[in-house]
């Protein structure tokens, strides 16, 4: 249990991350409302629950 809810925890985390360089990637070619920077948000939400 313990190591399944780390490795969940783990997969979260990388995807989170994953999101931050997407939207640092779709702010430096200044394109704030390309597909990567909405998945990106997307992603966020639904690691943040929110």
């Amino acid at each position: 249990q313990h190591l399944y809810h780390n490795i969940l925890e783990a997969q979260q985390t990388l995807r989170y991350d994953f999101c931050i360089r997407e939207l640092e990637c779709a702010a430096a070619n200044n394109e704030p409302g390309s597909t990567g920077a909405v998945r990106c948000l997307e992603g966020i939400k639904m690691v943040l629950n929110c």
